[in-house]
């Protein structure tokens, strides 16, 4: 796997530090799995984090702090134990899917099903905690295919899992994330040889420019 585009510097220090939303964490993990050179840029971050911490001054703390960061552990333990069916992640893993997503899944791309919202354009949505903001979804876009041309009202990440598309920044390949800002318009289009199918985290709905697909926009759901 050759992987040429990485998230934004500050997109990895936000993630070692822990401020991205569930659903960005999530599409930023994935890519930290497969890529190298990610995975040293986080733990450099982590190890900058950790040296501050060190540094600042001790204060006092409420009598029930512990138990209420043990109660906030136990709690997201028990939200990993009912995603995550064993045997269906270990099958997704040996199936080339990066390991945070397997234990999302539970299954493989080729068993996931699909809600068609457009011509060559299927979505499947990934269910986050109550309280968390954004959506998060994978995508599938027939060989061919173009997205229509829309922007964004907030950040859109995207990591490619299967095929290719290529737009204005460049192409997108298997391990490529796609860092985008609400000041980017672009209309991905997808490679002949094969369906793409991509992971992607909404902070807000997409902003099509057309006016038809503004007033459809509802049925889609992206």
């Amino acid at each position: 796997m050759r992987i040429n585009h990485h998230p934004d510097c500050c997109t990895l220090m936000a993630y070692a530090a822990g401020t991205l939303n569930e659903a960005l964490s999530v599409v930023v993990a994935s890519h930290v799995a497969w890529c190298p050179n990610c995975q040293k840029e986080v733990r450099r971050h982590e190890e900058t984090g950790g040296a501050m911490i060190d540094r600042i001054d001790a204060v006092p703390v409420k009598g029930d702090c512990l138990k209420s960061v043990m109660d906030r552990i136990g709690a997201c333990e028990e939200r990993k134990i009912t995603r995550q069916p064993s045997k269906a992640t270990t099958a997704a893993h040996e199936l080339g899917l990066p390991r945070p997503l397997c234990r999302l899944l539970g299954t493989s791309l080729d068993h996931i099903r699909w809600r068609k919202i457009a011509p060559g354009v299927s979505v499947q949505e990934i269910a986050l905690a109550p309280a968390s903001h954004g959506k998060l979804m994978l995508m599938k876009i027939a060989a061919g295919r173009a997205m229509p041309r829309h922007t964004h009202r907030a950040g859109e990440m995207t990591l490619v899992l299967r095929g290719s598309y290529h737009d204005q920044l460049g192409r997108f390949g298997m391990g490529d994330i796609a860092d985008l800002g609400s000041d980017v318009e672009h209309r991905p289009v997808v490679g002949k040889d094969m369906d793409c199918i991509c992971l992607v985290a909404l902070e807000e709905p997409l902003k099509f420019s057309g006016i038809f697909l503004r007033l459809a926009q509802p049925f889609f759901r992206i």
